[in-house]
């Protein structure tokens, strides 16, 4: 390490002390750095991708329009990007311009810093690995902490500007010792802002007097900056407001950094506990809508139940008395008449039904109210609309409703409290003429992580190690939704808050689990009681699952049964609820999500819509773009919208109108950037949004049909709906996966008989909106006469092969294992597979092939997407009753199925097949086959054999080939055996059905040629992995060609 007095520029002898400096990212971090460059004196010119970012800047310094621009004339440039795939970028750009020297400021992992050394001097730039730490406090100060990493001549050329921007720094080491001093400094950081967080929520919980304390420990073992820092926060804000306030040093920064710091430690044997209770906290509080909040908010969340495992551990048992959940279920669904309305206030209440109406209209429902259907939806979509509004069309739809006297009607809004309330439950019961109707408050969503303990709602975020974290819903984004935020989690409070403290609900009750858990008489006298005293206007209930909503519907109406005199006071109930409660109250027997066979769309590409701005959607829009290359995305600028809405409608409309021309899929989204500064918390530019977002769907249904409409968002579902598609009317066919429902779409409509996936915005994981399903690849492959490549892997580097390969082609594909690969790698091996996959730029499945051991199949179901069950040794009849137990067992866990009839000639893999015991595959028995085995894929014998063939022409049996087709109406063919086969083969066979190819002799003959070469481990490995990736993009565009 070299002396400091030997690093201060203006001590170098020959060196400028004032320079240009270019910096490349001008956010929280880069605008402190180029204030303190810019006030040492240096000449600084600053860009950011995001232009507006530069805005934020002194007269002193020039923003440009581009990373060559920052590099003219640059003495040295300065990268100060979020993320490593920003600074790759941003390198293969710089490396154009060639500045002489450049520093990176940003947290990188050592490989990445290494690798960018490497590069950079190969072309005559010299790298700094410099990684700051002081966060944007230090950056604007000047006194920033620089780990470096590089050659000692970089960093005198570099003391200059150093001088500048911090007040320590040092040469550590080589290229990449600067990145590992900063993964060390971020451990450090971590476990004591943890450590920092625990000891001051414990210091609030015993009430210590936080002013008096703080200057203590600031003296004593326990100091640290982190809890100077944190403390400061806490004791100068209100400690509960620190969740909903933006930090310049926000907890999302972590996650990456982290995530650095335990894939070092990872690659090192080591475990680092207070890390990954660090990265916990993070993560925890992403889930809840807190990423950009800063370290002081923590100790605000960790004084009560954070998972939802700690929130069922806390929670007491049924009692013996209380029925199972089918038995109650049986029981309501016996109760269900007359017709349940729902007067829904966006279009994602379906998510809980199947089976019945959903309408768009109000107009004379005597016929729906005496219909044998459990219930039916009403599309208020009042969400939508102001309170003003939102009143008088509850009023109105209470009028209509009031015609056929029910006693009992759902007011269905959102499971994250947003919404009117109580406006519109009050205007629907004056609609109805009911003089003080009980109001259930009951915001349940089991299949969304909604639920309610002890009072208080709860948002459970994504799994997290077989877990998933509770976030009180008033500390979630939802909360602080301008038109509908709140601040009460407990629902008493919450009441009292959305009514303001009226008088009219001044006594709200609690059922609690404890009651609900008890049995259906508890709650039946607790609805009594609360019906008899007409001092009691609300009802909130607990729920953690079916069975607990189960009792408290069944308990309901056992109440109003025995109380009719007072339930006709009152003049009935209304259900402020989310999905679940209609579910309970109709006894809708639960159905198996819904499947690509069951939406039956048509083949070519579809219109997904999404207009939802909550974090939760941008995340899955992100994940869609990047794993769907099949998918063009169009962007409507909301700002472009405000300003010219027509030009913004055209300009989206014929670029997804022509994607849906070209056979490819479309995703219209409105840009992320939330505007709602209309004085209406945003519902007035929301609504010209909206219309902006119909019009163009409006417009692109004119030019082209597509296979399906998907629309994310509760409002933007309603609108593309009724105004784009012209729905009066649908029917629910179920859900797609757990709270999005899918409609089929009434004769009236622009797209008759469409199917219709109603996504709303606060629901999903990260890749439910780009997810994808093995047989329905196959499927959608066959629509655009086209066919997936399935490539056979024994080592890691034959997943790495087949992950690189599909990138390249931007194609799906399936990584498959035969058994003898399981021998060789092991769960380890299919680990990794999975790893790849779930990371994968686009969709890629992984897949067990020719399995003839349930047992190599059952354990791993949980792993893979697709399964090859390989009966074909066996007689047809024992093939079909082998394959249907299979089958059933895969599809129950979510696995699609391959099956195979006839019996393939060569050898593979240890399975030898000789030509007098292979078997063509019977058309006669195929229909029969499938019909009574289920399976998602037929794998056939027409001539195609394992390994090598004789020439790239075999004589295949197409005559038979076609007729299986036929026999085999919509079930996706496979074709093992595609090693070596010509275009004209390739293409006649997807011309006959076959959507699948498997291909493992050229993989491996690419791979053995590689490992011919010799030389070191590595290096044969890498040259290995490029031939077989070679391989399978070549094979993906063959493939790709189609009919």
């Amino acid at each position: 390490m070299l002396p400091r007095r030997l690093l201060r520029g203006h001590r170098v002898v020959g060196r400028r002390r004032h320079l240009q400096v270019g910096v490349i990212g001008h956010g929280n971090m880069g605008r402190g750095v180029a204030a303190s460059l810019a006030r040492a004196g240096h000449d600084v010119v600053v860009y950011d991708a995001d232009g507006a970012q530069t805005l934020r800047r002194p007269s002193t310094i020039t923003a440009v329009d581009s990373v060559a621009a920052a590099c003219r004339r640059a003495d040295a440039v300065l990268l100060s990007l979020p993320h490593e795939a920003a600074e790759r970028a941003v390198v293969a750009d710089l490396l154009e311009a060639r500045p002489p020297l450049v520093l990176n400021l940003g947290t990188s992992s050592v490989g990445w810093a290494r690798e960018a050394h490497e590069t950079c001097g190969g072309a005559g730039v010299a790298y700094l690995d410099a990684p700051v730490s002081g966060g944007p406090e230090g950056a604007a100060a000047g006194s920033l902490a620089v780990f470096l990493g590089g050659d000692e001549a970089a960093v005198r050329r570099a003391a200059p500007v150093l001088d500048a921007i911090a007040a320590r720094f040092a040469r550590l080491g080589p290229a990449g010792a600067g990145a590992g001093a900063k993964l060390v400094n971020q451990a450090l950081v971590a476990a004591n802002a943890q450590g920092a967080a625990e000891g001051l929520a414990l210091a609030e919980g015993l009430g210590c007097d936080l002013e008096q304390l703080l200057p203590l420990l600031d003296g004593a073992w326990a100091a640290s900056t982190m809890l100077t820092r944190s403390g400061a926060r806490r004791l100068g804000a209100d400690p509960a407001q620190l969740a909903f306030e933006s930090s310049a040093a926000p907890l999302r920064n972590f996650a990456k950094d982290l995530a650095l710091v335990r894939d070092a430690a990872a690659g090192r044997g080591l475990d680092l506990p207070a890390v990954r209770v660090a990265a916990e906290t993070v993560a925890a509080a992403a889930a809840r809508g807190a990423a950009d909040c800063d370290w002081a908010a923590v100790p605000s969340f960790l004084a009560r139940p954070t998972t939802a495992n700690e929130l069922a551990r806390a929670a007491p048992p049924f009692s013996d008395a209380v029925p199972t959940a089918e038995a109650l279920r049986a029981a309501l669904a016996a109760q269900a008449s007359p017709s349940l309305p729902v007067v829904d206030d966006d279009p994602t209440g379906t998510q809980t039904v199947h089976g019945v109406a959903v309408r768009a209209d109000w107009a004379d429902l005597s016929g729906e109210l005496r219909s044998d259907k459990s219930c039916f939806y009403l599309l208020a979509n009042t969400r939508a609309l102001d309170e003003a509004a939102a009143v008088a069309r509850n009023r109105e739809i209470g009028r209509e409703l009031r015609r056929g006297g029910p006693r009992l009607v759902v007011s269905r809004s959102d499971s994250t409290l947003r919404g009117h309330f109580p406006a519109e439950v009050d205007a629907l019961a004056d609609g109805l003429g009911w003089r003080r109707p009980l109001v259930l408050v009951a915001p349940q969503f089991f299949g969304g992580g909604r639920v309610t303990a002890d009072g208080v709602h709860y948002v459970l975020g994504a799994p997290v190690d077989g877990d998933r974290p509770a976030t009180p819903a008033g500390e979630t984004e939802f909360a602080r939704d301008r038109a509908f935020g709140y601040r009460r989690s407990r629902l008493a409070e919450w009441v009292a808050e959305k009514t303001r403290g009226s008088a009219d609900y001044a006594h709200t009750w609690h059922l609690s689990l404890h009651a609900i858990r008890g049995g259906v008489r508890a709650v039946q006298d607790a609805f009594e009681a609360a019906l008899l005293d007409e001092t009691v206007r609300a009802v909130c209930v607990d729920g953690l699952e079916d069975r607990d909503m189960l009792v408290v519907a069944s308990g309901l109406k056992a109440a109003m049964a025995a109380q009719r005199g007072a339930l006709h006071a009152r003049g009935g109930v209304v259900v402020r609820s989310a999905g679940s409660a209609v579910a309970a109250l109709t006894g809708m027997p639960p159905k198996p999500f819904l499947g690509r066979e069951a939406l039956s769309p048509s083949s070519g590409g579809g219109l997904v819509v999404v207009g939802s701005y909550t974090q939760k959607t941008s995340a899955q829009l992100a994940e869609l773009r990047r794993r769907c290359g099949w998918l063009d995305a169009v962007e409507v600028d909301v700002g472009e919208v405000l300003a010219d809405a027509e030009g913004a409608v055209a300009r989206a409309s014929a670029a997804a109108a022509a994607a849906l021309g070209a056979g490819r899929s479309a995703c219209v989204f409105t840009s992320r950037r939330v505007q709602q500064d209309d004085g209406s918390g945003g519902l007035v530019i929301g609504a010209k949004v909206n219309e902006a977002l119909c019009a163009v769907a409006a417009r692109v249904v004119e030019r082209a049909t597509p296979a399906f409409v998907v629309a994310k968002g509760g409002i933007t579902s309603n609108d593309v709906a009724v105004k784009s598609l012209g729905v009066r009317r649908a029917d629910v066919l179920g859900q797609v996966v757990a709270g999005v429902p899918a409609w089929r779409l009434g004769r009236e409509s622009r797209l008759p008989g469409a199917s219709y996936v109603v996504f709303p915005g606060n629901v999903g994981d990260a890749d439910d909106l780009a997810n994808m399903t093995c047989v329905e690849a196959l499927v959608d492959a066959r629509g655009r006469g086209r066919a997936l490549g399935a490539f056979n892997v024994y080592t890691l580097e034959g997943a790495l092969a087949v992950a690189r390969g599909a990138a390249a082609a931007r194609r799906a594909a399936i990584v498959q294992l035969h058994p003898a690969a399981l021998d060789h790698g092991g769960p380890a091996l299919l680990a990794a597979c999975r790893r790849l996959a779930d990371a994968a730029e686009v969709p890629l499945f992984v897949a067990l092939d020719h399995c003839e051991d349930p047992g190599r199949i059952y354990p791993h179901l949980e792993a893979v997407d697709h399964v090859m069950a390989d009966g074909s040794r066996f007689d047809v009849g024992e093939n079909e009753r082998w394959t249907a137990a299979v089958a059933a067992r895969a599809r129950a866990a979510g696995v699609s199925v391959e099956a195979e009839l006839g019996r393939l000639a060569g050898e593979e893999d240890g399975l030898s097949v000789d030509e007098r015991d292979a078997r063509m595959t019977d058309p006669a028995i195929v229909a029969a086959f499938l019909a009574r085995t289920r399976v998602d894929a037929l794998a056939v014998t027409v001539g195609n054999v394992h390994g090598a063939y004789a020439s790239r022409d075999p004589d295949l049996d197409w005559a038979r080939l076609d007729a299986v087709r036929a026999a085999a109406g919509d079930v996706p063919l496979v074709l093992h055996g595609a090693s070596g086969l010509s275009q004209r083969v390739i293409s006649r066979a997807i011309s006959a059905g076959v959507c699948k190819f498997n291909v493992n002799t050229e993989l491996r003959a690419a791979a053995r040629a590689a490992y011919a070469e010799g030389g070191d481990v590595l290096a044969a490995a890498e040259r290995a992995t490029s031939a077989m990736a070679g391989v399978v993009e070549a094979k993906l565009l063959a493939f790709d060609a189609g009919s």
